[in-house]
């Protein structure tokens, strides 16, 4: 592995200075040592904040009413493991459009995790801390998530 990351950055090297030269936008190399670099799911800030958020929706669920052990409880546990899952699948996907498509589905799931919390707080659930922790670390994942959309978007 060590010996990998020398020649992937003289090859990004090489492929910046042929880019430059020739005014290309584009260069193959260029792109594949891109997708090589991208598509690590557990290099990635956005797979780690995910696995945050799985581990804190995990620990406040248990506090959930038994009653709704196969409602809510159950829903955002399976919402919020669709955010990481996603994330991860998408890095298999041999196009950067195929992997944007399931970092948009990550974000769907985000959004829907977003609407649990929320509704767990107005059910009496989560205290205003708990739903202020589990509110800020969806937020934060949700802006990196976005970002990492329009930087992979952008490798097109």
């Amino acid at each position: 592995m060590l010996a990998v990351k020398p020649l992937v950055w003289w090859l990004a090297t090489l492929s910046l200075v042929v880019v430059l030269r020739t005014g290309l936008r584009k260069l193959f190399i260029f792109d594949f040592i891109s997708c090589f670099i991208v598509k690590d799911f557990k290099r990635l800030d956005i797979w780690r904040l995910s696995i945050d958020l799985n581990k804190k929706i995990y620990g406040i669920a248990r506090g959930f009413p038994r009653e709704e052990i196969y409602g809510l409880t159950s829903q955002i546990k399976r919402a919020t493991i669709s955010i990481s899952s996603n994330i991860a699948e998408g890095c298999g996907r041999s196009t950067n459009k195929d992997f944007v498509l399931f970092l948009h589905h990550a974000m769907g799931s985000l959004k829907e995790v977003e609407c649990q919390i929320f509704l767990a707080k107005e059910l009496g659930f989560l205290d205003e801390k708990e739903f202020n922790n589990l509110s800020d670390g969806a937020l934060a994942l949700g802006r990196k998530l976005s970002g990492y959309i329009d930087y992979v978007k952008g490798l097109d």
